[in-house]
């Protein structure tokens, strides 16, 4: 008997089977170059100190924050629904891993998304990581979500 895939809930974003993985599957890439440069390079040493004067770019029209390091630009796409932000993807470039740029992002746009009452909604494999190595953070995921 062939197996079944499992039906998946419609989101105000579209079906998660459509939308999802590729950008799931984007992030855990990141997520492994990122840990093969620090272990490999001995790189990560930097803390995210040293990025909190870089300018965060909340470009609304392509929805994403922006911060340009080295004349290279780092995201964090989302999705905006009433006072839930849904971080989609996270992207550093390639000459930026294991410096601690995608943390910065990250706990900038967490900072962003408390100052201004939102809930986070993390479906982005970077994001909930780097949750997980700072629970303090879960007080602005929207409730029910598991990280």
């Amino acid at each position: 008997m062939a197996m079944q895939r499992p039906k998946l809930p419609i989101t105000p974003l579209g079906p998660l089977s459509n939308y999802l993985f590729p950008t799931s599957y984007l992030c855990a890439l990141q997520v492994l170059r990122a840990l093969r440069s620090c272990a490999s390079t001995g790189a990560g040493h930097h803390t995210m100190n040293d990025y909190t004067q870089v300018p965060l770019i909340n470009d609304t029209s392509s929805r994403q924050f922006e911060m340009e390091v080295e004349g290279r630009m780092a995201k964090v796409e989302y999705e905006l629904n009433g006072t839930k932000m849904f971080l989609t993807h996270a992207k550093v470039p390639k000459a930026l891993e294991g410096l601690g740029v995608g943390a910065a992002i990250v706990e900038r746009v967490f900072s962003y998304i408390e100052e201004n009452n939102l809930k986070l909604v993390p479906m982005c494999a970077f994001v909930t990581a780097h949750l997980r190595k700072h629970p303090e953070w879960k007080r602005i995921v929207e409730k029910g979500v598991q990280v």
